[in-house]
C-alpha cells in the first residue's frame, strides 16, 4: 500500500497483513517483537513432520510476498523457505511467530522523504556457516537512497566458506555488485550518483584483504 504524508511516501502492505491473519486464522494472537528466537537452533530433520505440506508451504509463500516491502521479514522468510520440501513442526511454528512479529508491526514501512539528500549507501553482513545441515553461510545486504531502503536481500551462499572472514568477503562482493548495478539503474532513470557508493561491513579481516590490492591483482 502506498501512503502520502506532508514529508514523504511511506509504503506498507497492511491490508494484505489482515487478511494474511485471517487466512491462517492469527488475527487474534498474541504478537511477538521479533520473527525469530535468536536462540533456536533451526534445522531440517529436527521434530516431526507437518500434516498437512501445503498449509506451510501457502503461509512461506505469501511471507515472501510480503518481503517486497519489508526487508526486517527477509532473513527469517528465507531460512524457512529452505524446508518447504519437507517441514516439521518446528518450522510452521516459527512461521506463526513471523505472523505473530507481523501482526506487532502492521504500521512499519517505508518512508520515503521528498526533502531527503539523494545519498547511495549500502550495509552487508553475513552469517559464517549458519546452516549446519551443509556448513555454508548466509550473507545479506540493503541498500538505501536517501531516507528509504531501495534494495535488500538474504541469501545462503553458493559456497562454503573456510572462515568468517571469507563468508564476509563474499557478502561484500555481492553487495558491490548491488552497487554497481544499482548506480546503473539511477542513471538510466536519470540520477546521477557522483559520491563514492559507501558499504558498510564490521570484519576487519575483510576490510583489510579488500584494501590489500596484492589480492586483487
Amino acid at each position: 500500500k502506498v501512503i502520502r504524508t506532508p514529508v514523504g511516501i511511506l509504503i506498507s502492505q497492511r491490508h494484505y497483513v489482515l487478511n494474511l491473519l485471517y487466512k491462517f486464522r492469527l488475527t487474534e494472537c498474541k504478537p511477538v517483537s521479533t520473527p525469530l528466537d535468536r536462540n533456536l537452533k533451526i534445522d531440517a530433520d529436527f521434530g516431526t513432520a507437518v500434516c498437512d505440506p501445503t498449509k506451510y508451504r501457502q503461509m512461506i509463500g505469501s511471507l515472501i510476498y510480503l518481503t517486497i516491502t519489508r526487508p526486517d521479514l527477509s532473513y527469517s522468510v528465507g531460512l524457512l523457505s529452505q524446508f518447504m520440501q519437507n517441514p516439521r513442526n518446528l518450522h510452521l511454528d516459527c512461521a506463526k511467530r513471523i505472523l505473530r512479529y507481523v501482526r506487532a508491526t502492521m504500521d512499519y514501512g517505508i518512508v520515503y522523504k521528498s526533502n531527503a539528500t539523494i545519498r547511495l549507501e549500502g550495509y552487508t553482513d553475513a552469517d559464517w556457516a549458519s546452516y549446519k545441515a551443509d556448513r555454508r553461510s548466509t550473507s545479506g545486504f540493503v541498500f538505501s537512497l536517501g531516507s528509504g531502503a531501495i534494495s535488500w536481500s538474504s541469501k545462503k551462499q553458493s559456497i562454503v566458506a573456510l572462515s568468517s572472514m571469507e563468508a564476509e568477503y563474499r557478502g561484500a562482493v555481492v553487495a558491490a555488485c548491488e552497487a554497481v548495478w544499482l548506480k546503473r539503474i539511477l542513471k538510466d532513470l536519470g540520477v546521477s550518483i557522483m559520491d563514492p557508493i559507501r558499504i558498510f561491513y564490521d570484519n576487519m579481516g575483510s576490510i583489510y584483504l579488500a584494501r590489500n590490492p596484492m589480492f586483487h591483482a
